[in-house]
């Protein structure tokens, strides 16, 4: 018998390779991930959806607020109470006139700050039916400050 030479051409054999992995199905984790992934995207949407739909009242305040004419500090006073009635308690809010109006205003949106005549003018605005001559300045902060009063005030800072 011929010795079998370890290193000879004859033996030679082909690589076997393993078949590719294949992508589909995924395991178990991804799965669950998928499943975690839907459920985070469906709770952001109903939360969104809910957040639009909750300032509803708020984009048609600001709507209202484009139309109101210079110098009209009654309908600007009787919009902002409008809103406050939306989103705070009645019996909170309904009695509110003067300075406690202003005093409101200022709790529950501490970043609108109206100067001092405005706020004179709004404060006695409920007693007043026709417009107000007033400065340019003073009716375009009023306006921009009640802007930023609808668009941010927040419920829970009424005390």
């Amino acid at each position: 018998m011929k010795p079998v030479d370890p290193y000879s051409l004859d033996r030679m054999v082909d690589i076997v390779t393993l078949p590719p992995v294949r992508w589909w199905p995924p395991a178990v984790g991804w799965y669950f991930i998928a499943a975690l992934l839907v459920l985070w995207i469906g709770v952001g949407t109903t939360r969104a959806v809910k957040r639009y739909r909750s300032n509803a009242y708020r984009r048609q305040a600001l709507r209202e607020l484009d139309q109101i004419h210079t110098g009209d500090f009654a309908s600007l006073s009787s919009l902002m109470k409008r809103v406050a009635l939306v989103s705070f308690p009645s019996e909170t809010v309904a009695g509110l006139v003067g300075m406690p109006w202003i005093d409101f205003i200022g709790r529950t949106c501490p970043q609108a700050h109206f100067d001092p005549t405005v706020k004179g003018l709004l404060a006695n605005a409920s007693s007043r039916v026709a417009q107000v001559a007033c400065e340019a300045s003073s009716w375009r902060n009023a306006v921009a400050e009640s802007r930023k009063w609808i668009r941010d005030h927040q419920a829970d800072k009424v005390q």
